[in-house]
């Protein structure tokens, strides 16, 4: 049955940000076209670089303060991405959970639909007009089932008007051997 494996989610439900929030921004849309990203290989980078820049920095002419800029960028980039982790996943569990509870809530309806519909049908007919809207609302699926099935029908319909009376069509390959 649909949702019935669902589990309770026991992960964390809140995410503080306050450690990032001057370093959070909202690009306009389009805004990161032309940005550059990391590629493959960064770590290595990293790694080179804290190996390499104590000894032949100063002579290439790279400052510590430009370094320590890329540091500051890796340490605010595991953090948004620490964070983006929990809050994709709080999303994941939100979409669940929101599908699961109108799954249930449709079927709760049902039920009641039914009851109605029983009891229209074998105590009082007029009841039905109480749950007008609510009749309506549970038949809509079923509606547009049955028109479904009539435009498919009209299909098969107008495509058995359109084929050929004189029997199976021959192609080039059978004429040929005929």
């Amino acid at each position: 049955m649909a949702g019935q494996d669902a589990t309770p989610y026991r992960g964390p439900v809140a995410i503080n940000l306050e450690s990032i929030e001057e370093e959070l921004v909202n690009l306009p849309p389009g805004g990161k076209r032309g940005l550059r990203q990391e590629k493959d290989g960064f770590e290595d980078v990293l790694a080179e670089l804290a190996e390499a820049l104590p000894v032949h920095g100063a002579a290439v002419g790279i400052s510590n303060e430009a370094y320590a800029r890329v540091l500051q960028a890796t340490e605010t980039l595991r953090k948004i991405r620490e964070a983006r982790a929990l809050i994709d996943k709080l999303a994941e569990v939100l979409d669940g959970s929101e599908a699961k509870h109108e799954h249930d809530r449709e079927n709760e309806l049902s039920v009641i639909v039914d009851i109605i519909k029983s009891t229209a049908k074998r105590k009082d007919p007029s009841i039905a007009a109480a749950f007008e809207k609510t009749l309506k609302y549970s038949s809509r699926i079923a509606d547009k089932a049955a028109q479904t099935r009539r435009r498919k029908a009209e299909m098969m319909a107008s495509a058995s008007n359109t084929e050929p009376a004189s029997g199976p069509v021959q192609n080039a390959d059978t004429r040929a051997s005929a």
